[in-house]
């Protein structure tokens, strides 16, 4: 019971905390709403990976409410777009804390609403899905399954960086990933480290299965 309820309040404090950011996204200094600045932190993989997981928080605490905690289709279903979720989320905060803090500051990584879009959320959904939440086992091949979402966003960051770019109405490389035009050295890079954090999601949530 004390398991059920811990995971319960990780997931709505999850969802509930980024669903605000999400929301103060969209409005501007005025307060009134600015879906142009919202559109601008859309593109940012920190910001989906937020709202996936968000998303894959509501599902979770819903079956941990009605599916009696139990290993059925609803909480299969829960399980493994919680695993893939946190997959996502894990590898924003690696990438910032080895990646992006190194360059920009520690500070500035982790300062206001990216306090918690940078670390609280991600921590959260890693600690509740791989001790909270283990009514599930993962099997194997959702190790190269959890590579989907960062691929999908891969391949659009490499379209809009690269292909189209900057002057033709592309993106900055904000994330610097085609430093010296080695995109596909980063591509390697996040991919197999996204190999990596998904076998151990997996280790550590069907370690306590």
């Amino acid at each position: 019971m004390e398991y059920k309820a811990a995971s319960l309040l990780c997931n709505i404090l999850v969802f509930a905390v980024t669903l605000l950011i999400v929301i103060l996204y969209f409005r501007g200094e005025d307060g009134k709403g600015d879906p142009a600045k919202g559109r601008w932190y859309l593109r940012f993989f920190t910001t989906l990976s937020n709202i996936f997981s968000a998303a894959a928080c509501a599902v979770m605490a819903a079956a941990v409410c009605f599916s009696g905690g139990g290993s059925g289709s609803f909480m299969t279903a829960a399980v493994h777009i919680k695993f893939l979720a946190t997959v996502t989320v894990m590898i924003t905060l690696l990438t910032v804390i080895f990646f992006l803090a190194p360059s920009a500051g520690f500070a500035a990584m982790f300062q206001k609403e990216t306090f918690h879009m940078h670390l609280v959320g991600p921590l959260l959904a890693f600690l509740s899905f791989c001790f909270l939440e283990q009514q599930v086992v993962i099997s194997r091949k959702w190790i190269l399954i959890g590579t989907v979402p960062m691929l999908l966003y891969g391949a659009l960051y490499l379209y809009k960086v690269v292909v189209k770019g900057e002057d033709n109405g592309g993106w900055p490389d904000f994330y610097g990933f085609n430093k010296n035009g080695k995109w596909y050295v980063s591509i390697a890079a996040m991919l197999a480290a996204n190999l990596l954090i998904c076998a151990a999601l997996r280790f550590l949530h069907n370690m306590f299965v």
